[in-house]
């Protein structure tokens, strides 16, 4: 134990499991599953429902069983769905986006989170059905205004987050074959890849890299993964990780010796928080989060 205090000191990798993992309307209950088969860092991300949010339970779980919470995205749940988009030309759709976020840093400041991670804008605005599906084609709105908009809003929410004490991340989004085709060969997404990154993110703000997300971009848009997961892995300190088979976002578990787990051992896994990012069950996280303990 005591070695590995030291070693864990010196490594300072913390590993989450996202609530991704298990199937729920109820975000307490996969909390209780996770925390009971010995999860104590815990992921909170979309798919529960605003009415089954319960910040008095989620309180009391953290302090039974000792937990470390991050909140993702959708979380808390907003009590009307709606798609996050921190670029839309849709005054009213930009301002719920922003509230959301504010209201997930300041849930993530009351849960003793260090940082909240969101997705990155898009250039469409589409509907709840059509998230991690085919998306109806629809006219791209004005790409230099939606990209202001975002910047404008990466500066206001990084400032706010400064003052809560949590630290701000915009995510890579995933463009699939269908998408990019259906949109024909236009990227409806900001930041899918390290191509124009500098020109959507502000130097001043944080990334977040989801492995699979840049697995499915990269064979989409015909780009080198390895190159990209090199230059992005390396600028940032918070990954989501799973896996694919290349064509969509299916949050497939960690196996040894795979094409992911082989990219990942080439990275430096020093000063980390990585969570995983998995369906498929608890039984699914704990084995790549073995898989990667492994590496």
């Amino acid at each position: 134990g005591h070695l590995c205090r030291l070693s864990c000191k010196k490594n300072l990798m913390k590993i989450y499991i996202s609530t991704t993992a298990e199937k729920s309307n109820n975000i307490s209950e996969i909390i209780e599953i996770l925390a009971s088969n010995g999860v104590i860092n815990i992921e909170l991300t979309g798919g529960t429902k605003f009415s089954n949010f319960d910040l008095k339970s989620i309180l009391e779980l953290k302090a039974k069983y000792n937990l470390n919470y991050l909140c993702h995205n959708y979380f808390p749940p907003p009590k009307d769905d709606f798609i996050i988009n921190l670029g839309s030309l849709n005054n009213e759709i930009f301002d719920k986006s922003i509230e959301h976020v504010k209201t997930a840093i300041m849930l993530s400041n009351t849960l003793e989170s260090d940082k909240f991670a969101c997705h990155s804008g898009f250039f469409i605005d589409f509907s709840l059905n059509e998230i991690g599906n085919k998306i109806l084609n629809q006219k791209i709105i004005n790409i230099k205004e939606s990209i202001r908009l975002f910047k404008e809003a990466q500066l206001y929410l990084n400032s706010f987050s400064e003052e809560k004490g949590v630290k701000l991340y915009f995510e890579n989004n995933v463009i699939s074959h269908f998408n990019f085709k259906n949109f024909n060969k236009v990227n409806p997404f900001m930041f899918t890849d390290n191509n124009n990154i500098d020109d959507v993110i502000l130097k001043a703000s944080n990334i977040l890299v989801d492995f699979a997300h840049l697995k499915v971009s990269c064979n989409t848009l015909n780009l080198n993964f390895t190159e990209n997961l090199m230059d992005l892995a390396n600028k940032t300190d918070y990954w989501h990780i799973s896996d694919n088979d290349g064509f969509s976002d299916t949050n497939d578990l960690l196996k040894d010796n795979s094409e992911m787990m082989t990219e990942i051992k080439k990275l430096d896994k020093s000063n980390l928080t990585i969570t995983i990012e998995v369906k498929g069950g608890i039984e699914n996280a704990i084995k790549s989060s073995n898989a990667l303990n492994e590496i």
